[in-house]
């Protein structure tokens, strides 16, 4: 099954699954995610995953500094970060944990600090 496949069955999967997984959790459920409304981030060096977990195969491999698109926080939460699909390279789409991603600007909840 090719990644892009995987990630749109995965998304499906998260509206449904995601409040659960990351009990407790005040307010509503992560929304759908935005394609049209990025944010600009950064990685601090680290995998991109096919779904939000380690235990999910790797898709690439970000150096630290390089830019990323966040397009929605699952929700589901590791080490007190979530996990966000983002948008890397050449369009790519992937998943990566918050604690090894940086904000570019504004300060995101759910990234580790801003960008150098």
């Amino acid at each position: 099954m090719k990644t892009r496949t995987r990630l749109c069955l995965m998304l499906a999967c998260l509206g449904a699954a995601a409040p659960a997984l990351s009990q407790p959790r005040a307010g509503p459920g992560p929304a759908a995610p935005d394609f049209n409304r990025p944010i600009e981030a950064g990685s601090w060096g680290g995998i991109v995953r096919n779904g939000p977990s380690q235990s999910n195969a790797r898709v690439a491999a970000l150096r630290e500094g390089e830019r990323v698109s966040l397009l929605f926080n699952t929700g589901i939460m590791w080490n007190d970060f979530p996990w966000f699909l983002i948008r890397f390279r050449d369009g790519q789409l992937g998943f990566m944990w918050g604690g090894i991603l940086c904000s570019r600007g504004a300060q995101v909840p759910g990234t580790y600090q801003t960008c150098r």
